[in-house]
């Protein structure tokens, strides 16, 4: 989840009149520390920022895009197991393929930083043997697909975590959701907590009425979490929650207390299968009840439902299945 870094890095070479390769993941045998259509970036000084291992094959893949970028030219380079590099392994006993890219596109990286920062998808095509990198719109998951000819490298938003709600549980969770680059929006009643998120740099915003819902705005990679002990505030904006785009909605409470809740939204109107679409009790850990406790089995279950919800129909190349793109 360090894409914008990446490209922000690259954006800035692109300003700087420098030049720099993309190196990208596309295509794995056995475990691998990230996933396929991960990135580094590699400056003509050495300077470099991502990593696609654990440390072990970053002064190689440095070597290798300095290399390229000598030769003005894309190469793929196969690191680990079947590797010509007799003397380099994955300590998890792997292989990876890595696309080395050293002509980008006409503010290729700046339009991808523009992209991330407005949580929209972007594409890249990345040519195997020679050509520059281009700017796609993008598929509908994320990865890595080709044809004979390129990479097609699809990046969707970072999740994002909106939390709606009062007390300690709301800076618990929004402490343990930006470490882990998920993007947090608090919204509640309480002022000092809003000032202080703002202090954060975190996006907040005043909750002044119960009916005040018109500050509650998703798409389709959001997380929406609700904290309250009062749960009428619930009544109006959970209804709304769930008719904003979204992958999670999350309501803090105990069994019993849902059971009170649902009764309550049926008189709001909503049916029993978009109640039944939240999430509660929250989280992966059964009745957490201490705030710290409770901040890391929500987010390991919002991350977790993420990744579900986006590799639904995608291809992954690292069990050998190619993913043929056309266009």
């Amino acid at each position: 989840m360090d894409t914008l870094e990446i490209f922000s890095f690259l954006a800035a070479c692109e300003s700087d009149g420098e030049q720099a390769v993309l190196v990208t993941l596309v295509a794995s045998t056995g475990p691998t520390m990230r996933a396929l259509g991960g990135h580094m970036a590699v400056r003509a000084d050495g300077d470099y920022v991502g990593a696609l291992s654990a440390g072990c094959i970053e002064a190689a893949i440095v070597a290798e895009a300095l290399e390229a970028l000598e030769m003005q030219q894309p190469r793929t380079v196969r690191f680990g197991q079947g590797s010509d590099y007799i003397d380099i392994r994955l300590p998890c006993g792997g292989g990876i393929d890595l696309h080395f890219q050293p002509v980008l596109g006409e503010k290729l990286a700046q339009r991808a930083v523009q992209a991330i920062t407005a949580r929209q998808p972007f594409a890249l095509a990345l040519p195997k043997s020679e050509g520059t990198a281009d700017y796609l719109d993008p598929g509908a998951e994320p990865g890595i697909g080709e044809d004979d000819a390129r990479y097609i490298v699809t990046h969707l938003p970072n999740p994002k975590l909106i939390i709606i709600g009062e007390g300690v549980n709301v800076w618990a969770m929004a402490e343990m959701a930006t470490p882990a680059r998920v993007d947090v929006e608090i919204l509640s009643p309480d002022t000092k907590l809003i000032a202080r998120a703002k202090a954060e740099g975190i996006p907040a915003s005043l909750l002044q009425t119960l009916r005040n819902t018109d500050q509650l705005k998703s798409d389709p990679w959001s997380a929406i979490l609700f904290l309250f002990h009062d749960h009428e505030w619930e009544r109006y904006l959970l209804p709304k929650a769930l008719s904003e785009a979204h992958f999670y909605v999350g309501a803090m409470g105990s069994r019993a207390v849902h059971h009170r809740r649902a009764d309550m939204l049926r008189q709001a109107g909503l049916s029993d299968a978009e109640i039944a679409a939240i999430h509660a009790p929250i989280g992966l850990i059964p009745s957490a009840r201490d705030p710290q406790t409770l901040a890391v089995s929500a987010v390991a279950e919002i991350i977790q439902t993420y990744h579900q919800s986006t590799k639904a129909g995608a291809t992954d190349r690292s069990t050998a299945s190619h993913l043929q793109l056309a266009g």
